[in-house]
């Protein structure tokens, strides 16, 4: 395990992980951002299109307040369940002290905390590129298809996004180079009796799912070690359409991402969102922070 072995070797985190914590009264942010407006930043530094700045926090009263403020709220995992599940074995790899209420550093991992703010939280699906659908066998399955989707012509990428981002939940866009860009919309609006799952409701609905049960496995034939050697992800739309103009069968699927609330929902159901559903933005650098466990 690579970053067990990195973890090892440095005896450090580098990289936080992404959690997201409610602030429905903003106590927490109003607090951050009195220290922000106070005090410059200890750091600033661009990487990548995105300016991060660092601030240290060191009034104790301050410190106390946010503690309390954050104490009995519950976090979910954004991004960084490897991350947690490593520290977990290097945590049980280490030798534990003789005095087994003594704590050490590799007891705790570093994690960032993100609101729930929507003016400071961006959430970014994740397009699939599928290896072995042409225009012409799409086409050959639109018959099956409209027995669980409203197919639309869109003509061009620009009206295609368009008319995914107006109807927002359960819809799908599809790119088969050239003119084939099509939106498909679920014609029912709960995907659950559709969806033969054991997850739960909340899971069934996601778009993502709805695109690989319905679509790709479904009408498709796509599952297993088949899907996975023919699907690629790209968070980036323009890549997705450059792929499917790069060489015949090839398809992009595109998918608007899901709303917090649902992610909401399915943590509270105690599962994991899909893989490759999301991507929260911005997110910290790694080595921006490092935890030293030693």
């Amino acid at each position: 395990m690579v970053r067990f072995r990195l973890m090892k070797e440095v005896k450090a985190n580098l990289s936080p992980i992404f959690s997201i914590v409610l602030d429905d009264n903003k106590k927490i942010m109003q607090i951050l951002k009195g220290v922000a407006c106070r005090r410059k930043p200890i750091l600033d530094v661009e990487f990548e299109g995105t300016r991060n700045k660092i601030w240290r926090m060191s009034d104790e009263g301050l410190i106390t307040k946010l503690s309390r403020a954050i104490r009995n709220k519950r976090a979910l995992i954004a991004d960084g369940h490897h991350r947690y599940e490593v520290a977990l074995e290097f945590r049980k790899a280490m030798k534990r002290p003789k005095k087994r209420q003594q704590t050490n550093a590799y007891d705790y991992v570093m994690m960032y905390f993100a609101t729930s703010d929507k003016g400071g939280l961006t959430i970014l699906p994740t397009h699939r590129m599928v290896k072995g659908i042409s225009g012409a066998s799409f086409r050959n399955k639109m018959v099956k298809m409209k027995e669980f989707f409203d197919i639309i012509y869109a003509g061009s990428k620009k009206n295609m996004l368009s008319l995914m981002r107006s109807r927002g939940r359960h819809v799908i866009g599809a790119y088969m180079g050239g003119k084939d860009y099509f939106r498909l919309a679920l014609k029912q609006k709960d995907a659950g009796e559709l969806i033969k799952s054991k997850h739960s409701v909340y899971w069934r609905n996601l778009d993502v799912v709805i695109l690989h049960s319905l679509i790709l496995e479904k009408i498709f034939g796509m599952k297993g070690v088949n899907a996975e050697s023919s699907i690629h992800f790209t968070r980036d739309p323009e890549a997705a359409f450059n792929w499917a103009d790069g060489r015949k069968n090839r398809a992009a699927f595109f998918l608007n991402p899901p709303a917090l609330e649902d992610i909401k929902n399915i943590v509270k159901c105690r599962e994991r969102m899909p893989h490759k559903t999301t991507y929260f933005y911005p997110k910290p650098p790694s080595g921006l922070v490092i935890n030293r466990l030693e």
